[in-house]
């Protein structure tokens, strides 16, 4: 009789176990939902901040400007003002004057 209860309450305390993991589970599944979209927000938003980011997408369009300024064929041009205007209206700070005149230029 002993042996039969050791082994239910076994049982009892393995299915507990069981049954607690699948809830945590299921709880850290629901905190990530609910987490994870604003923790990725202030993350864009501290890179976007970041010296690194802003000295390489400022560098970045005045390449595209110096280019757009040296280019000849009508084509290469229009390519090149699509992806300044593009890249410009992503770009969440304030651009350089110089920049800023020429993206009201050739918008």
């Amino acid at each position: 009789m002993n042996a039969i209860r050791i082994t239910l309450y076994s049982m009892l305390g393995l299915v507990c176990v069981v049954l607690l993991a699948i809830f945590m589970q299921t709880l850290g599944f629901s905190l990530f939902k609910t987490f994870a979209p604003r923790y990725e927000q202030v993350r864009r938003e501290t890179f976007e901040q970041s010296q690194a980011y802003n000295e390489g997408m400022r560098r970045d369009l005045e390449s595209i400007h110096d280019d757009y300024l040296k280019a000849t064929d009508p084509s290469v041009k229009a390519a090149l003002r699509a992806t300044f205007i593009h890249r410009a209206e992503g770009y969440p700070n304030q651009l350089p004057v110089d920049l800023q005149s020429f993206y009201a230029n050739i918008k």
